[in-house]
């Protein structure tokens, strides 16, 4: 289901209207960059960009929960591990302690994803109230240590292993997912003859045919994070009809950031369970 909203790009709600999504983009910028602590807050350029934030976001939620995702580590984590919280315009912010790109998202609770062009996915099972939230990056989604024939260091492979172990105890049938957000493949060109990175594209577009993941996408070196996404998810027995994606595109969509652009900005992607 989607409508429009006031300060809203996109807006969605799934599992029955109990989980609730709001996608928010320019030109308030949700990245929180420079909020490090309560004592961040006397630096003026912190103080207005947070508290512009939170005026937008006070709209949707009162205390809303704020995960590290800097790290593109693939790991599992938890909300309720936090560093510091702030107030400003009505709204609670907590901010996550621990690198984290997945975790559970409780009930009666609201998360804050900051994204450019990364995918926000969400997993929830028809009969059950696990509801898990993970962000999908290009690292978080393939190893570099395995695309590079290294031995893996990190716990999983991609973020999506992390995720689906969350429900291993239940069918897989009743698994749905949301897409949300992202930049579309076509916009996502990785040069496999950069001089640069070119090297490491090509293997990583030799791992992904390997583990046929995004196979239809690849042409030209483009890298469609939604068909990776879709193909793990189809892995682990996942539905393709109840795999659901926003054909938003932060990269030719003038209301969002996109990093592949140059903006400096973040989109915010709010997630309540209600």
């Amino acid at each position: 289901m989607q409508t429009e909203t006031s300060s809203a790009v996109r807006f969605f709600l799934e599992k029955g209207g109990h989980i609730r999504v709001v996608v928010l983009g320019k030109p308030t910028d949700y990245s929180l960059r420079g909020l490090e602590g309560p004592h961040s807050m006397t630096i003026p350029r912190v103080k207005e960009s947070v508290t512009l934030a939170c005026l937008r976001l006070s709209e949707y939620a009162d205390k809303i929960y704020v995960p590290k995702l800097n790290m593109c580590n693939a790991e599992f984590g938890h909300l309720d591990k936090h560093t510091f919280h702030i107030e400003s315009s009505g709204v609670r912010l907590i901010k996550g302690r621990d690198p984290i790109d997945s975790f559970d998202l409780n009930v009666d609770s609201s998360v804050l994803m900051r994204t450019a062009d990364c995918v926000t996915l969400l997993l929830w099972h028809e009969s059950s109230d696990t509801v898990v939230v993970g962000h999908c990056s290009r690292d978080s989604l393939i190893s570099r240590e395995e695309v590079q024939g290294r031995i893996r260091t990190r716990s999983h492979s991609s973020v999506i292993n992390g995720m689906m172990e969350r429900f291993r105890h239940i069918s897989r049938t009743g698994i749905h997912a949301l897409l949300i957000c992202g930049i579309n493949g076509r916009n996502f060109v990785h040069n496999t003859k950069d001089r640069a990175h070119g090297v490491y594209n090509h293997r990583m577009f030799q791992f992904l045919h390997k583990n046929c993941w995004d196979n239809g996408n690849m042409l030209g070196g483009c890298l469609s994070l939604h068909g990776v996404i879709q193909d793990q998810l189809r892995e682990y027995g996942v539905p393709a009809e109840n795999i659901k994606v926003d054909d938003s595109d932060t990269f030719s969509n003038p209301d969002l950031w996109s990093h592949k652009k140059g903006d400096m900005g973040r989109n915010g992607i709010l997630i309540t369970y209600r």
